[in-house]
């Protein structure tokens, strides 16, 4: 019990103040660097530009996924990491141009309101919800993957896993990639807008305003740590007793990780921002980049970073997994051994059963290649 304390306490600090600033210097990074380089005397066209270029690289992952899968051998284990992490980074690159690029050409042409941030919220939410697709939200700290050795790395699941090489499969990729990540990124924004917003009400102080969302994000998580797993155990009851209750109550919980993450990422974001105020932003930015992506990827957690696919609420019978056990899996379990871990993801029932509530969404006929990518995927 003791060494499980440790462990578990271990992995929370980690978490907290080594790998979710990684994940933002990336991210920070990445989209200053295209406000430097990408038309930044133009504010529509680099916003649009941004949004072309991730449909562009996010459906050919869609379209390629097998082609990619099939190039994998187990016997070329060098070759299999340097693949897979130029996949991560390139997705990854996708996802920040898809968020900047939507972000921009809102700000552009709705501005920032309060009415508008409030709309933001509950579209986002509302569409989400009634599509069983709120956990998607979710985002370092409040979830992770694994740069595992699965079979099938390159797999990305749609939303409604319709069967590939069918008119619905591609209906289903052009709805996740267009209305499902639009609408991530309306909850997002709303919450950040609203955050903001407030705090320049009260505060007129950046550091001050930093030290409030950086202190309260990340004692709200540290909570959210320490309560996860008696959580986990009160859906894995509704997943067996009420179902419907399951998505209800993992909704909610979703909705508090993900406002608190949003607290913590507008607060480490800005907090970098301070720090980096007067220096050479060009050079600064660069570094910063590559600290982000190159630290999670010798931490074997790029795949954090990179987009597979869309995930349904209440799917999991054991309950929600959040924050990653990553002592007692990474640092105690060879990368070859890892996936065939019983203790993989605290629990490996958790990751390799897929259920629905009440049947209305059927589980893909590739299922083996659903289950290797749920294995390796904290969320």
């Amino acid at each position: 019990m003791a060494t499980f304390i440790t462990e578990r306490a271990t992995d929370i600090v980690l978490v907290l103040f080594l790998f979710s600033p990684l994940v933002i210097c990336y991210w920070s990074s990445t989209w200053a660097i295209l406000d430097i380089y990408l038309f930044p005397s133009n504010q529509t066209t680099s916003g649009s530009v941004s949004i072309t270029v991730s449909i562009i690289i996010m459906g050919m992952a869609f379209v390629m996924q097998s082609r990619l899968n099939d190039c994998m051998r187990p016997d070329q284990p060098v070759k299999n990491v340097i693949v897979t992490r130029i996949y991560s980074y390139v997705t990854a690159f996708a996802i920040v141009n898809n968020w900047r690029g939507i972000w921009m050409l809102l700000d552009r042409y709705t501005g920032v309101t309060m009415i508008g941030t409030c709309w933001n919220l509950i579209g986002g939410v509302m569409g989400l919800v009634l599509m069983r697709a709120y956990r998607n939200t979710l985002a370092p700290p409040g979830a992770w993957s694994l740069d595992v050795n699965t079979g099938t790395p390159f797999t990305v699941v749609t939303l409604f896993r319709s069967e590939r090489g069918s008119i619905l499969h591609v209906v289903d990729v052009v709805f996740s990639v267009m209305v499902v990540s639009s609408l991530v990124l309306l909850t997002w924004r709303g919450k950040w807008q609203l955050l903001q917003l407030s705090l320049t009400l009260a505060l007129n102080n950046d550091l001050w305003q930093v030290a409030v969302t950086a202190g309260a994000g990340n004692a709200l998580l540290l909570l959210l740590c320490i309560t996860e797993f008696p959580a986990r155990k009160l859906s894995a009851y509704l997943n067996r007793e009420r179902p419907i209750l399951q998505v209800v109550f993992e909704d909610v919980l979703v909705f508090i990780t993900c406002y608190m993450s949003v607290m913590y990422w507008q607060g480490m974001w800005d907090l970098l921002r301070l720090l980096l105020k007067g220096s050479d932003s060009n050079l600064t930015q660069w570094l910063i980049h590559i600290l982000g992506f190159g630290g999670l990827m010798v931490l074997r957690l790029s795949r954090t970073l990179q987009f597979s696919g869309f995930f349904i609420d209440g799917e999991f019978p054991e309950g929600l997994v959040l924050t990653p056990a990553y002592v007692s899996t990474l640092l105690m379990t060879s990368s070859h051994n890892l996936k065939n871990s019983t203790d993989t993801c605290h629990e490996k029932s958790n990751m390799a059963s897929v259920t629905t509530v009440g049947a209305e969404v059927t589980p893909p006929d590739n299922m083996d290649s659903l289950v290797e990518v749920l294995e390796s995927t904290h969320m």
